[in-house]
């Protein structure tokens, strides 16, 4: 399980931090948390149960050793072990809340990453 966030949804958080003088860590993440199940429905694929996470690991590492896709299988661990954040300060003390649901940034990333947009300036994010 992991959060996002869409950029737009973190710009108006760290805009109100400036604004307001806000000191400290503000942890910025949209609902829902998404799960394996919401991430299938957002892949439009089937949820193969249960998966192993080092198998998972395993084939990931070998798709991108073999360049067949852009992710190395640390993406995995890290997906893996983000903890869930509490956003609740953010909302208290910045009066922010997400324009974007989670499920609508990964959504548009995916996109994008689909439809191979990106920046020049980075060599990774090279538009296509």
């Amino acid at each position: 399980m992991f959060q996002a966030a869409h950029t737009a949804d973190v710009a108006d958080a760290y805009w109100r931090v400036l604004e307001r003088k806000a000191e400290g860590a503000f942890n910025i993440a949209a609902e829902p948390v998404i799960d394996p199940n919401a991430l299938a429905w957002i892949l439009n694929a089937r949820r193969v149960m249960p998966f192993p996470l080092a198998v998972l690991r395993a084939v990931v590492e070998v798709s991108w050793r073999l360049r067949l896709q852009v992710t190395d299988g640390g993406w995995v661990d890290m997906a893996a072990n983000a903890p869930i954040m509490d956003t609740a300060r953010a909302h208290a003390l910045l009066g922010w809340a997400p324009k974007h649901s989670s499920l609508e940034a990964l959504a548009e990333m995916l996109d994008g990453i689909g439809a191979g947009k990106g920046r020049e300036a980075s060599p990774p994010l090279k538009p296509r």
